[in-house]
Order: C-alpha cells, then structure tokens, then sequence
C-alpha cells in the first residue's frame, strides 16, 4: 500500500450543475434579501459626512469671496 498525499482541495470535483445550482441559490437569496426594506446605514452616514464637507467648502469659498469685494 501506498501512502500518498492527497491533495484535499483536489479531492471533490465540482460539476457544472452543482455549482450553477449554488450560485442560482445564492442569487435567490440576495433577490429576497433586496426585497426586504433594508436600509444601509454607513452608506447614509458616509453621504451626509460627503455632502456637509461639500457644503462646508462651497460656504466657506462663497465667504471669502464676499469678504474680499468689501
């Protein structure tokens, strides 16, 4: 008897079906979770930071300018 070292990421062999059926399963369940009100917090909070330093830098550019024509 021969004592070889199996490779263990050789060892299952995938077939097509199998891994189309994951990724058809998997897509299902992000398809579901889109469908539930989900609401993505550090996205907003990452908008609202964007938008006040936007803010920010066009108030504070609109103020010098009316600072120098006085």
């Amino acid at each position: 008897m021969k004592n070889k070292m199996q490779n263990p990421y050789t060892e299952r062999k995938w077939s097509l079906a199998q891994i189309q059926n994951i990724t058809s399963s998997e897509s299902r369940k992000i398809s579901n979770k889109e469908k539930e009100s989900y609401i993505n917090i550090p996205l907003i909070i990452s908008l609202i930071i964007l938008g006040s330093t936007i803010i920010g830098m066009l108030t504070s550019t609109l103020l010098k300018f009316l600072l120098m024509l006085f």
